[in-house]
């Protein structure tokens, strides 16, 4: 088990992290105080993330390290061309993550787009607002006055 605790200038956090019945920890986490700057706000905004890796922990772990980096280019770019839009920037992101891993993604070779992935909740939270995206059945809740009260919603395949 993995606990960790924090505090950022716009939202205390913390997260704690269970193996579960498997022999190794699939799942991966990365929170990122003030990952991009905020034209209007002064703290910038903070990234959190919950991956749930499916068939190992290759997919989450990618995850973990590039989402955030591909969000922040979006979001460059987005305010260079007159306009901002938080939805498309989280599904121009979300779609590049899975081209960079794709099958074989040039990762460590072994990455098999059929049989191993991961979910993925997504939180970016700014002084003034709380953008959240998410793929797969990993969820967003925010407590208010000790109410849960969801952000998101399963995705589900269709065949």
């Amino acid at each position: 088990m993995e606990t960790t605790t924090g505090d950022t200038a716009t939202a205390s956090h913390g997260f704690i992290s269970v193996i579960g019945r498997r022999r190794v920890m699939e799942d991966a986490i990365k929170v990122i105080p003030r990952f991009v700057a905020a034209e209007k706000q002064p703290c910038g905004y903070d990234f959190f993330a919950v991956y749930d890796g499916h068939g190992g922990m290759t997919v989450a772990n990618a995850c973990r390290d590039r989402l955030h980096v591909l969000l922040a280019e979006e979001v460059k770019e987005g305010r260079r061309n007159d306009g901002f839009d938080w939805c498309k920037a989280m599904c121009e992101c979300f779609m590049k993550m899975d081209r960079e891993i794709g099958v074989g993604g040039g990762f460590d070779g072994d990455v098999d787009g059929n049989t191993v992935g991961s979910t993925a909740a997504v939180v970016v939270v700014g002084k003034e607002e709380i953008v959240v995206a998410n793929c797969g059945d990993s969820r967003a809740v925010l407590c208010s006055g000790g109410v849960a009260v969801p952000l998101s919603r399963d995705h589900k395949v269709m065949i």
